[in-house]
């Protein structure tokens, strides 16, 4: 009975423990001070970091910005060959989980985290699950989705934000517009961010069966081929542009992530109104593909690792999780608190669409081709806006 009782208050402490993120006290009380290198690629989340560090006086973070996960990623690899690895970083799930797991520098996510993989949303957990392991802590993501701005939709008489690939076409083919008539387009019906290749993955991954799909593929590479070079509703080449294309009302639609809601917001201010919807997905059955966020541990001795999964673990606390929508403008990965962010009543009109779209997120674990997919359909997309009579050379 006695040892039946202080096992299950040995679990409560633990549980406790895991959810308030508080490291372990030795090397506090001695007034020992612990530093700890972290990279990540999301600014919104370095505040948390940051008070994380002056909960826990002693220990030292120092934080390392990365102007987006391919930036992290590729000065990741030169440092795990340099042996100059950090001790934590975020990592995105589009693609790299596989091969920075077959460089053997990250840690498998730890059972002490593992066992609260009910409170995370299945397609977090799968993002970074690889070869029957989970090699990160999903912190939060987001979805590919459309934003519209609702003042040229009017203007040009365009109808409602598009639902689906034909809206798209006919909505962009009413809003493109040569304002001053000097033979330039001024106004383009279609704009898309640099993350074509996401736009590709989402065409072809059937999340039903969990394949990929070469002739949804190919109609994705068509289909942009015909709003760039037939229907010229959509500039070639400008894909860093694009989102300030539409902030200044130069772009009736966006395609980009859902994270870019909060700078939308803040820099279009009360200029126009705009909407959200999905990506849109074909005619079938299936979830969006979703960029998560991780935290991972990179190998060193067990001291510091086991400080770095304290670390990973304060993200997840119920008041962080709540605040990342705001703060961050990512979907919590916490199932439990993104049905409780739903159900408030809290949240503005944009937020509750993305979270509403969060719903219908696909499952899909990492691949070791991820990385090759994304690098490839980068470079066709390139090739097909700058030679539009080529043809695309593209595998699943």
């Amino acid at each position: 009975m006695l040892t039946g009782f202080l096992l299950c208050a040995g679990c409560l402490i633990a549980a406790m423990i895991f959810w308030s993120g508080s490291p372990p006290s030795q090397g506090r009380e001695n007034g020992e001070s612990t530093s700890m290198n972290v990279w990540l690629y999301d600014e919104e989340l370095m505040p948390f970091l940051e008070r994380y560090e002056k909960q826990n006086p002693g220990l030292n973070l120092n934080i390392r910005s990365f102007r987006s996960w391919n930036a992290l990623y590729e000065e990741l690899l030169k440092a795990i060959s340099a042996n100059a690895a950090p001790h934590i970083a975020e990592i995105g799930s589009t693609y790299g989980v596989a091969q920075l797991v077959q460089r053997g520098i990250v840690r498998p996510v730890d059972p002490a985290t593992a066992a609260y993989a009910d409170r995370i949303g299945e397609p977090f957990t799968a993002a970074f699950s690889y070869d029957g392991q989970q090699w990160a802590v999903p912190i939060g993501g987001s979805v590919p989705v459309v934003y519209s701005n609702r003042n040229l939709f009017h203007t040009a008489n365009a109808g409602q934000p598009p639902a689906d690939w034909a809206a798209i076409k006919r909505a962009g083919g009413k809003i493109v517009k040569d304002v001053d008539q000097d033979g330039k387009t001024d106004i383009w019906g279609l704009v898309a961010d640099p993350s074509m290749a996401w736009v590709h993955m989402n065409a072809a991954y059937d999340a039903g069966t969990g394949s990929w799909d070469s002739e949804r593929l190919l109609g994705s590479f068509g289909r942009w081929r015909d709003y760039v070079d037939v229907s010229r509703m959509t500039p070639p080449l400008q894909h860093e542009l694009a989102e300030s294309q539409f902030i200044y009302g130069k772009a009736g639609m966006l395609i980009s992530s859902s994270q870019k809601r909060a700078v939308l917001e803040k820099y279009i201010g009360g200029k126009f109104d705009f909407d959200i919807a999905a990506l849109p997905q074909d005619e079938r059955d299936g979830g969006l593909l979703l960029d998560a966020r991780g935290f991972a541990v990179m190998t060193s001795d067990a001291r510091e690792e086991a400080l770095s999964r304290q670390a990973i673990r304060y993200l997840l606390d119920e008041q962080v999780q709540t605040e990342l929508l705001h703060a961050a403008s990512l979907i919590p990965a916490r199932a439990d608190i993104a049905d409780s962010l739903l159900r408030s009543g809290d949240l503005t009109e944009r937020e509750t669409a993305v979270m509403q779209i969060a719903e219908r997120l696909a499952v899909k674990p990492a691949e070791a081709d991820d990385e090759r997919r994304w690098r490839s359909y980068t470079d066709e997309q390139e090739k097909l806006e700058t030679y539009p009579d080529s043809s695309v050379d593209i595998g699943l």
